[in-house]
């Protein structure tokens, strides 16, 4: 008896019952209480070569693609070492390749390391000074005057003043020299 008498046989013998629920893995029941949405949810097959209920033509198509894409990758695999081949014959220079995707890589760390420097740059943008204007300059002018007939009446200035002005330039820078430590 081949496969198909036998299941023939099979269905004469034993009634045709409704199918109870089978607990698999790939089956899931629902958290709610009565019985009407106590229904049983087939969860997504992770393999769609396994699901019970697809089409053999859908299978085939499946299994077409995956072999299409690996076909594909060989050809791909093949071509690029064809190539490869190609640009070793070159005379003197042999596969410049490896060495131009190497630069392309590194061009693109620099641009990335430049982009970094350019904001750090831009949050450090020095002051623009502005234009003196007449009167801010007359007022200073005025200042400069007073102070230099302070300087010309001062004790020291009187019995040495070259000393007295190379004593007062260390002091000041001294003193810039600190404050840009501090700045720092």
């Amino acid at each position: 008896m081949g496969k198909i008498n036998k299941k023939l046989a099979l269905k004469k013998v034993a009634p045709v019952a409704p199918e109870a629920p089978v607990a698999s893995p790939s089956i899931q029941k629902t958290g709610l209480k009565n019985k009407e949405s106590s229904i049983l949810m087939l969860k997504k097959p992770e393999n769609p070569m396994k699901a019970t209920r697809m089409k053999k033509k859908d299978k085939l198509k499946l299994k077409r693609k995956g072999l299409e894409n690996k076909l594909e990758q060989a050809h791909n695999a093949k071509a690029e070492l064809k190539a490869k081949k190609k640009r070793d014959k070159v005379p003197i220079i042999g596969d410049t390749k490896p060495m131009s995707d190497t630069l392309k890589m590194l061009d693109a760390i620099l641009e990335e390391d430049d982009r970094q420097k350019a904001k750090q740059s831009a949050k450090k943008k020095p002051v623009q000074k502005r234009k003196v204007k007449t009167k801010d300059r007359n007022s200073q002018f005025t200042k400069d005057l007073h102070l230099f007939a302070q300087v010309k009446k001062h004790k020291e200035f009187l019995k040495d003043p070259f000393n007295t002005i190379g004593t007062h330039l260390e002091n000041k820078a001294l003193a810039d020299a600190a404050m840009d430590d501090n700045d720092v």
